[in-house]
């Protein structure tokens, strides 16, 4: 909702919303780097991949995950 946030502003808000320490914010940060949903440039951190996008993402992932792939299966379930 406030990007682009400079990674700083990120580490006190991370701090006050979820009462992260600053080594849990910049490491869920890296993480959700390497899976491509977001990047850091220069200090500043903007998203890659949209809510809708991301939602699509880990729906398809569940179905993969739970249900190998089976849309008819997830379905039924």
């Amino acid at each position: 909702d406030r990007e682009p946030i400079s990674s700083s502003e990120l580490v006190k808000l991370a701090g006050q919303e979820l009462q992260w320490k600053k080594s849990t914010t910049y490491t869920v940060l890296r993480r959700l780097i390497d899976k491509g949903i977001f990047r850091n440039e220069n200090g500043t951190v903007t998203s890659v991949l949209s809510r809708e996008e991301l939602a699509v993402a880990q729906g398809g992932q569940l179905i993969d995950d739970v249900f190998s792939g089976s849309l008819p299966l997830f379905l039924t379930a």
